[in-house]
């Protein structure tokens, strides 16, 4: 039995590990154009932003290997997480139901589960979005994106960036219906939860937050541009 057990965890990291290469689509939001859904009014949910290492909610979200990561970043500005709750019947206290890390500085993300993006001080970068199973049908989505938009507005921001698989259909419906539109097209590898590296020379268009050239780089920069994830 003990051997059944260690064999069964052995297939679980295994296919944790698989190396795999895919396709995805670097997005971004019009901060100053885009309304919150304003779902939050009278909802089952709650939320906290998390923007230290002691604060007591962050051991509960990500895994041990994701807060090592987090943590310094946390602690420096320039990482933040938003926590969702939810009420439990018969519990004492709401458990958390939905997480989402947001970056404020230009990430170097081989080894943190980020790709490689440059930041002006006017954007913010959103990745690892994870709702328990059970949360994922419902208004949690709206939620999300209520509470996540509301919070770039406050701070000023121009645009939020987030990354989405090629064949994660139910993902680009929901980013699609927030307003998300598409700056850049890459290919990647990934190797586990935390390595993800852009393959070199794979991004189109050759210009935008994933590139030696773009927006951050411009003395005068112009507006983000791209087209929508779906046909209008």
């Amino acid at each position: 039995m003990f051997a059944m057990g260690k064999l069964g965890e052995l297939k679980a990291l295994l296919a944790e590990y698989k190396p795999y290469i895919g396709t995805a689509y670097l997005t971004y939001l019009d901060l100053p154009a885009t309304e919150p859904p304003g779902s939050t009014k009278d909802s089952v949910y709650s939320h906290t932003v998390v923007t230290s290492s002691k604060d007591p909610v962050f051991q509960q979200i990500g895994t041990r290997s994701m807060r090592k990561v987090a943590a310094p970043r946390l602690d420096a500005g320039d990482w933040h997480a938003i926590v969702i709750f939810a009420e439990v019947e018969d519990a004492s206290e709401p458990e958390v139901a939905a997480y989402f890390w947001l970056a404020f500085r230009p990430q170097r993300g081989l080894f943190t589960g980020v790709v490689n993006v440059q930041l002006l001080p006017e954007e913010a970068y959103g990745f690892d979005l994870y709702v328990k199973p059970e949360y994922r049908r419902g208004s949690l989505g709206n939620y999300v994106a209520d509470i996540v938009i509301t919070d770039l507005k406050e701070r000023g921001l121009k645009y939020g960036y987030t990354h989405l698989l090629y064949d994660n259909i139910a993902s680009i419906f929901w980013h699609d219906g927030v307003g998300f539109n598409v700056a850049q097209v890459f290919n990647f590898f990934s190797f586990g939860p935390r390595i993800i590296w852009k393959i070199p020379f794979s991004e189109s268009p050759r210009y935008g937050p994933l590139s030696r050239k773009g927006r951050y780089n411009d003395p005068d920069p112009k507006p983000a541009f791209g087209g929508s994830l779906l046909p209008k």
